[in-house]
């Protein structure tokens, strides 16, 4: 559960996605990409003049070493790079590898898949799209999951959605399955407490009853996401069956989110009606 320091803002709730930040990890991840899959390749041919002009064409602060050692060797050209890169914060970062992945003699589809599963193993909020880095998290998206968790109310809640994060957050053997019984059973949590029904589908059919109008799309809407997690194809609250559809990240980000402003919701009327 989250501290008191974290529900008034004065310490950081642990979110599962680096939006404004790359750690050490992300960092040295998406180095090792660059190098294997961009500088690696050049070696064999030696060609030098080909890494001194486009390292040149971007890098503007060591374009003078990089002149005068050219063409010493191709490991004092690879540690300018490496250098430099380790300097960047988290955006120029970014800047750096989309500049190189729009570079048509380096882009290619290998590349672009290890970034991205370096990306989505270390939980950064942003993909390769084409050339581009995208944000796969806005910042309302988080804000919303933050909210959840500093309610006032629904300490059941609260504890689905920290499970959730902490399942998401995983790097290794990422649970998306459980994310999403955790982030539905946060709904389901709060609609029970306000209306003391067992199951969210009652508890959304008895909300008019309780004075909180729910608008029937509202209410259908919902109620087609927990019959998702019940379907048995879905492996999410039975067993897995042959025709098992895994659950995947955006999946499971999609209903951390969904639920986590859905709680919002639920609480926000509930405290106005």
């Amino acid at each position: 559960m989250s501290t008191f320091s974290q529900r008034m803002g004065i310490e950081p709730i642990e979110l599962p996605f680096q939006i404004k930040s790359i750690d050490g990890p992300l960092r040295n991840g998406l180095w090792n990409s660059f190098y294997n899959c961009v500088l690696t390749p050049i070696r064999p041919s030696h060609d030098y003049f080909k890494l001194t002009k486009f390292t040149i064409d971007y890098v503007e602060d060591i374009k003078k070493d990089l002149i005068n050692r050219y063409p010493i060797n191709f490991q004092m050209i690879v540690k300018d790079c490496e250098n430099y890169f380790f300097s960047l914060s988290w955006n120029k970062t970014y800047d750096f590898l989309e500049f190189f992945l729009k570079k048509p003699y380096i882009a290619s589809k290998n590349y672009i898949s290890e970034l991205n599963f370096i990306l989505e193993r270390e939980n950064s909020a942003y993909r390769v799209v084409g050339n581009l880095i995208a944000p796969i998290v806005e910042e309302i998206e988080l804000e919303e999951i933050k909210i959840s968790i500093q309610q006032n109310v629904s300490t059941g809640a609260k504890i689905h959605i920290q499970s959730a994060i902490k399942l998401l957050s995983a790097k290794e053997n990422s649970n998306y399955a459980n994310v999403i019984k955790e982030s539905i059973s946060a709904v389901e949590s709060v609609a029970r407490e306000l209306t003391g029904e067992n199951t969210l589908g009652r508890a959304l059919a008895k909300f008019e009853k309780t004075g909180l109008p729910i608008n029937n799309q509202l209410k259908e809407g919902f109620n087609k996401f927990y019959n998702y997690t019940n379907d048995p194809k879905s492996g999410i609250r039975h067993a897995i069956v042959d025709e098992h559809n895994p659950a995947t990240f955006e999946t499971a980000k999609f209903m951390l989110v969904a639920s986590s402003a859905f709680v919002n919701y639920l609480i926000g009327i509930s405290n106005n009606k």
